[in-house]
């Protein structure tokens, strides 16, 4: 999957971003009543095949070796003391390196907080909720996936951070 929706819900990210153009998404979440509405969703939509859900948090994302499977986008539309709390259970090593994690459903009073904790966690925040975007950063974002097209003009009550080249974040225990 080139995008992981974490927390997914209704399942609406993950089937806006087949229809912009992901080739797969991997979406887990928690609740047994959000999964079957996200399948639902997905079959009312004609995404069912490109989309593999499951019932868990990070620990229900696949990997070999112990490893999380990774993509070039991980989505969360989670309160900020929960996206905190999955920094500490391994979400920013789901980020493939030079790739990006979308935050949202973050009030703008959490977002001090949690723009720490993605700095600490080894990202840079590129958009979101106060930050200046810089027309080449913009740049690359419209350069990677289409999914960019649905993200950039709905960041009111998010943020891009984008994982290093060089980096997969800070790797959790």
């Amino acid at each position: 999957a080139n995008v992981i929706d974490v927390g997914t819900g209704t399942g609406i990210l993950a089937i806006a971003s087949i229809k912009l153009g992901a080739s797969g998404v991997l979406a887990v979440d928690i609740e047994p009543y959000a999964i079957k509405a996200a399948k639902i969703n997905f079959q009312l939509n004609g995404v069912e095949k490109q989309i593999r859900i499951g019932q868990g948090s990070i620990e229900a994302i696949p990997g070999a070796k112990g490893k999380h499977e990774s993509a070039s986008w991980v989505i969360a539309n989670i309160l900020a003391g929960v996206l905190e709390q999955l920094f500490s259970d391994g979400l920013g090593a789901l980020v493939q390196p030079d790739g990006f994690l979308v935050l949202s459903g973050v009030l703008m009073a959490q977002t001090p907080a949690l723009r720490a904790c993605l700095q600490d966690y080894g990202f840079n925040l590129v958009a979101g909720q106060g930050a200046f975007v810089r027309p080449d950063v913009l740049t690359k974002l419209v350069a990677q996936d289409k999914i960019h097209e649905w993200f950039i003009p709905n960041l009111s009550a998010g943020m891009i951070a984008h994982a290093p080249s060089n980096s997969r974040g800070k790797e959790y225990t």
